[in-house]
């Protein structure tokens, strides 16, 4: 469906609510002859080499991340409706990708991540005179998932060791489409009017497996629960994501003028994007997870379902002006964006729950922020020696943070919340998480029961979130700054160099006011099991545990910084090859220090200035990121290309969840998590791929017929992509890793 593509990477004019990167497709529209193109490509499991290692092996990887077998069938095809006036152009297409995580059944079959996207698109385009156009479009999508084993995994649990029969969770496929009209009128020479309308749709259900599900009442509700072991990393029982339904539909309306003078290019427009947002999360299966220990309980987190929350997009709303000023050797681009960001809650009511009774909700949430927030943008390109061989280009942008109705959704007491328990499989003193010593039936039994799970963290749960923003909330944003130098070495070669800097402002923290996190921490002394040395922890006060008042403000502290450097190549050779490489080195800075948890200072500021007395952070290094990509013709109507990929290893945590008895006397309060090591001392394993393509063309008749050979990961790398990152037996075992050799066979027929 899509003509060109184009990226813009950083200096977005302001017709451009975020920052990052721009992808602007241009789709193609059809014409006065019919064409078409027909492509069919894919692979088999047995066309993959095994990249799986003896060091992999060892370190608890059972096999390798492998394809089982991928096809895509994509025709296309467009013509006339009515010549010179009515054109369409159509395509279809069914991708099915299966891959192996690396788990098996208990027969011994592997586990299979089935999913499957058919999708079809249409576009209709009508000249109703030189000057009028009107076009529409539509992208109507099925897509699922029969076996979820890479999203909503907790952190503690491989992929391969998820029971695939029980614990895998299921995509049900819903509605997705997209759809829009344009109308564009050329007013004069100078003046282009557009004006248009869209509609996004994007519904979803999350499942159990079939048989899984357990509704409140069932004999198997109290035991069909899922299971995590977060020593053995290990998830059996059921998903530990609870069945639920996701709606979100969104309308937008746009309109924008440009006005052409030679000199000056000016567009001016607005942009007004609205709709609901809903989220319905069902009860059932304990409305828990139970956490072990090497199959010994340690701990619960319970859910508030049955819940349903309701949101609307009122408004997000921004009106841009942004001019290319043209002054002799440079060019100006300023231009501002005004934004408006408004959402509200909806009023709702839910049934009770294990944990929570039967609840209504009026829709009234207080001092929900409405943010006005203004957005200027500049950009400067100057032709050095006044030849367009040498140009320096530097920009200054401020993007506001994209959000939606997750300001709002956050105080909405019908919104799914979570609450992380003691458990220790005994009965419990009432409001304490100390046994009492009485012996039952239920002791020992690895199942949950009431008198068995510990006191809340927050007393607020099932009634409100115990969560509100600081009056004086701001919209985070962050400001983008660029330098570069684009230069000509001659016709044949350019190369670039720029430094890039992004500096997030009003980033939020959190502090609970009825919580200090001085006086109300016990501080003690304990020992690193990575490291044998002494470390500092900290057990909340009891009588302070579930007290909740978090206030959402605008920290003085917090933040990120990013920074990189980037060095480039375009290459034309002879014979209509070429070559492209660059090379980056970047880093990214966070301070998240604005905190009333005295166990998250640990390491909380990556630049190495605040919180240092509970542990050094000796700064986060710059990483290095290389590409290379060669094209070339080779006779008989053959083409061949290279491309090589050098990723750095992503930066690791080791995470503790100390157990009970870490605490003095055995008395934890409540489950905590504390980094290890501090951040930017470990790093994954680089990433290196080179990939490789061949391709012949054939011309009959009045078709050219394409066939095309691609190996992918020719070197059969095995670099691992993730790994579990939790302290203990299971501490960097791989859960993915790069796949091995892969052969793809594909057909096109151009007509």
């Amino acid at each position: 469906m899509v003509e060109e593509v184009t990226y813009q990477t950083t200096g977005l004019g302001s017709e451009t609510s975020g920052g990052g990167v721009r992808v602007n497709m241009v789709p193609k529209e059809g014409g006065n002859a019919f064409r078409g193109y027909f492509f069919l490509g894919g692979s088999s499991g047995t066309w993959q080499s095994n990249n799986i290692t003896p060091e992999l092996r060892g370190r608890g990887l059972p096999s390798p991340t492998s394809t089982d077998y991928l096809y895509d069938l994509n025709p296309s095809f467009g013509g006339p409706i009515k010549r010179d006036a009515l054109w369409f152009f159509g395509s279809y297409r069914r991708l099915v990708l299966n891959t192996r995580p690396g788990g098996t059944y208990a027969d011994g079959r592997p586990a299979i991540e089935d999913q499957w996207i058919d999708s079809g698109s249409a576009r209709v385009t009508w000249q109703l005179s030189s000057k009028h156009r009107l076009t529409g479009y539509l992208d109507r999508a099925f897509k699922g998932k029969g076996h979820d084993f890479t999203d909503l995994v907790p952190a503690e649990v491989s992929p391969a060791l998820i029971d695939p029969e029980t614990a895998a969770s299921k995509r049900d496929p819903k509605v997705y489409y997209i759809g829009y009209g344009k109308w564009t009128a050329t007013l004069s020479n100078r003046l282009l009017l557009e004006n248009g309308v869209s509609l996004a749709v994007n519904n979803y259900s999350i499942i159990y497996q079939p048989g899984i599900a357990a509704p409140q009442g069932s004999p198997r509700f109290l035991t069909s629960f899922p299971r995590i072991d977060i020593l053995r990393g290990t998830l059996t029982g059921a998903s530990d994501f609870t069945p639920n339904f996701q709606r979100q539909v969104a309308y937008a309306l746009g309109s924008q003028m440009t006005y052409v003078t030679g000199s000056h290019n000016v567009r001016v427009g607005y942009q007004w994007r609205f709709g609901p947002v809903d989220s319905q999360v069902d009860s059932t299966n304990a409305d828990l997870n139970a956490r072990y220990r090497n199959g010994v309980a340690d701990s619960v987190t319970i859910r508030n379902a049955p819940v349903e929350a309701r949101h609307y997009l009122n408004a997000d709303l921004g009106v841009f002006v942004q001019d290319s000023w043209t002054i002799g050797r440079m060019t100006l681009t300023p231009g501002v964006r005004l934004e408006y960001l408004n959402a509200e809650a909806r009023a709702t009511a839910a049934g009770p729950g294990r944990f929570v009774p039967a609840r209504t909700f009026d829709g009234t949430i207080p001092n929900v922020p409405r943010w006005r927030d203004v957005a200027p943008r500049l950009g400067l390109a100057y032709d050095v020696f006044g030849d367009a061989k040498t140009a320096v280009r530097a920009s200054l942008s401020r993007y506001m943070n994209q959000n939606q109705t997750d300001i709002v959704s956050r105080y909405n007491p019908m919104a799914q919340q979570t609450d992380r328990r003691n458990w220790f499989d005994c009965d419990l003193r009432p409001g304490t998480s100390t046994c009492s010593g009485l012996s039952l039936p239920s002791n020992g039994d690895g199942i949950p029961q009431d008198n068995e799970i510990g006191p809340t963290g927050n007393r607020n749960f099932g009634v409100s979130t115990g969560r509100r923003p600081d009056p004086g909330l701001r919209r985070q944003n962050n400001w983008d700054y660029s330098v570069g130098v684009d230069h000509a070495v001659t016709p044949s070669l350019s190369v670039t160099g720029a430094w890039y800097h992004r500096t997030f402002q009003n980033v939020e923290g959190q502090y609970n006011t009825l919580v200090d996190p001085v006086t109300d921490w016990v501080a003690f002394q304990t020992t690193n099991p990575l490291t044998n040395q002494p470390m500092t922890m900290f057990n909340l006060n009891p009588a302070k545990l579930g007290l909740v008042d978090l206030v959402d403000r605008n920290s003085d502290v917090n933040t990120r910084i990013y920074t990189g450097f980037e060095a480039s190549f375009r290459l034309r050779l002879p014979r209509g090859a070429t070559a492209l490489g660059g090379w980056m080195r970047e880093r990214t800075q966070i301070v998240a220090c604005d905190t009333s948890n005295p166990n998250q200072f640990l390491y909380c500021d990556q630049t190495g200035k605040l919180q240092q007395a509970l542990g050094p952070a000796a700064g986060i290094p710059f990483l290095n990121e290389f590409k290379l990509a060669l094209a070339y013709q080779l006779p008989w109507q053959m083409n061949a290309s290279m491309s090589m990929l050098s990723y750095p290893g992503p930066m690791l945590r080791v995470d503790w969840l100390p157990a009970a008895a870490a605490f003095p006397n055995g008395q934890r309060t409540q489950p905590v998590t504390v980094p290890l090591i501090a951040p930017g001392t470990k790093y994954g394993d680089r990433w290196n791929q080179v990939d490789f393509g061949v391709k012949k063309t054939l011309r009959i008749a009045r078709a050219d017929l394409e066939g095309q050979v691609d190996i992918f990961n020719a070197f059969n790398s095995s670099a691992v992509l993730t790994q579990l990152q939790v302290f203990g037996p299971t501490l960097e075992r791989p859960t993915a890793i790069l796949q091995g050799r892969l052969v793809r066979l594909s057909v096109g027929v151009r007509f």
